[in-house]
């Protein structure tokens, strides 16, 4: 019975049946609670149905639940090979949603009224902190739980990769400019242990005052440079 229910979980889960899959994995569960697959597929599926309002507490969900998800891949036997095609389809997955979750509530934000644009800027930051955070998360994981290994770590690295692209993204609307210029440099430095080509990407901790309303009325855009 366990073995048709990871059958239907997986073909669910190749079809792009969120909802199926996540039935499934939930009856995974039921039947076996240390299954490192439906521990993080319940956890994901759930969190890719979630709505505007949930997108912080379902980053959080889902960074929450790698450490005992991670844990389970390496204790479940002492096959490198499995933990690393495990480690992997974790990663994929989580610049997956990371990537749904941070869009969702950056497009959401783009699209209010500027007139009140600045009511929602730190819901939005939340929101986005939250998705990349579980690309933070994962890489840091994985290296302390896996060690420093090759594979382990370009999974690592390329996790963190994507969470410093999300995150550079936000910069013009940090306060703390420095505060996540030096989160950036730090995780920089963590892929370049194995990426050393890697570049640091130009981080612009210039402060800017808000925009003005009456000029961007007057002009038209925003992003016209008298504005």
């Amino acid at each position: 019975e366990l073995d048709n229910l990871y059958m239907l979980a997986r073909r669910a889960k190749e079809d792009d049946n969120s909802e199926n899959a996540a039935k499934y994995y939930e009856m995974i569960m039921i039947k076996e609670p240390t299954s490192w697959e439906a521990s993080f597929y319940c956890i994901y599926y759930k969190a890719m149905s979630c709505k505007i309002a949930q997108i912080m507490s379902a980053g959080n969900s889902v960074t929450n639940c790698l450490k005992n998800v991670l844990t389970l891949v390496k204790e479940k036997n002492n096959d490198e090979t499995e933990h690393i095609i495990a480690v992997k389809e974790i990663g994929e997955k989580c610049s997956a949603i990371a990537t749904m979750l941070f869009y969702g509530a950056k497009n959401h934000y783009d699209g209010i009224d500027y007139s009140i644009k600045n009511n929602y800027t730190q819901e939005m930051l939340n929101n986005c902190c939250a998705a990349r955070d579980i690309l933070y998360t994962f890489g840091d994981l994985v290296e302390s739980i896996f060690g420093a290994k090759k594979d382990f770590g370009e999974t690592a690295a390329k996790a963190w990769k994507l969470g410093i692209s999300l995150h550079n993204s936000l910069m013009s609307n940090f306060a703390q400019k420095e505060v996540n210029k030096n989160i950036i440099v730090e995780y920089s430095e963590k892929v370049k242990k194995y990426d050393p080509s890697y570049q640091t990407p130009e981080v612009n901790t210039t402060t800017t005052s808000g925009g003005c309303y009456v000029a961007t009325a007057v002009y038209g855009s925003y992003d016209c440079p008298e504005v």
